[in-house]
């Protein structure tokens, strides 16, 4: 942390009083947060947000109201953070998608990064930060099929058959292409393994020396070489939801039965459960409490 200005705002006596505060609430309730309510100007919460994240060294999850809200402070935070990676919880779409459990290929896969991130989180050591809504977070999350996902692990310095790979990826949903563009693709050519993780946001590089794998790094949009080497990856099945991947995470079998059913949990509750002690912010907190009451008075009434 280089800001000159979040080196100050963290040395403000305001802000120390606020994590006595915070820390003592959390030994006494075993809680992830503090629920007093922190009253702070607009041009403020970067500042909360990015100094909590300092402070804590574990992953933050930050609500506040609307999109446009949740935008402007990725913006706002990232500056602070540097290359600290910062997710976007998306949202369904419109109250109808959450409704009728639909969502978007697009932002299932964008959630399910998110998801992989936070299981892996005890492995990677890496925080990060993810920005919701009130919307986003108003549908559950499938937690038998999650607690069941198995992943295709691999692992600098393992050796694998290459035809076991291919059949393990094809068998997974992976489509075997010449060259890899899309989610769901991967190609293996010579001694290199190309995987487009349906869970990532670029695709991984495998490097083989023969049947051992030397390297794995990350491809940008132009194919070339990132600077993120990873000692092991786990490889999200293409499959998990029996080809319907875009309608069956998030959906509910009993729409009117959504908020009620034991095998499904909030993002929040699934982030506590794998990362005892990460952090948890409601920024504009009356604004965000109203905005998910209607949300949730609308569903039920539609």
């Amino acid at each position: 942390m280089e800001n000159i200005l979040l080196k100050k705002f963290m040395s403000e006596e305001s802000w120390s009083n606020f994590l006595d505060y915070y820390f003592l609430r959390n030994k006494k309730t075993g809680n992830t947060c503090s629920f007093k309510t922190a009253v702070a100007d607009d041009e403020i919460w970067s500042y909360i947000i990015s100094s909590l994240f300092y402070e804590l060294k574990m992953p933050v999850f930050v609500l506040t109201a609307t999109s446009d809200r949740a935008d402007g402070l990725v913006r706002e935070i990232k500056p602070f953070t540097g290359n600290t990676k910062i997710y976007s919880w998306p949202g369904c779409g419109s109250l109808s998608h959450v409704k009728n459990g639909v969502i978007l290929p697009e932002r299932l896969y964008a959630r399910l990064e998110i998801l992989k991130a936070v299981m892996s989180y005890k492995a990677s050591n890496r925080p990060f930060i993810i920005v919701a809504t009130a919307n986003s977070i108003i549908d559950l999350l499938p937690l038998r099929i999650l607690e069941q996902w198995s992943g295709i692990k691999i692992k600098t310095g393992d050796k694998y058959q290459r035809e076991y790979i291919i059949n393990l990826l094809v068998n997974s949903g992976y489509e075997r292409v010449g060259s890899v563009f899309d989610k769901g693709e991967f190609s293996f050519k010579g001694d290199v393994l190309d995987i487009f993780d349906i869970s990532s946001e670029n695709p991984l590089r495998v490097d083989f020396e023969e049947d051992t794998v030397k390297k794995i790094y990350y491809l940008n949009e132009n194919n070339i070489k990132e600077s993120i080497v990873f000692e092991e990856i786990n490889v999200f099945p293409n499959n998990i939801f029996n080809s319907q991947i875009e309608n069956n995470l998030l959906q509910s079998e009993n729409n009117k039965n959504l908020y009620g059913m034991q095998d499904r949990i909030s993002i929040l509750e699934f982030i506590k459960n794998h990362i005892p002690g990460s952090g948890f912010i409601v920024c504009d907190p009356l604004e965000t409490g109203l905005k998910m009451k209607s949300d949730i008075d609308i569903l039920f009434k539609s």
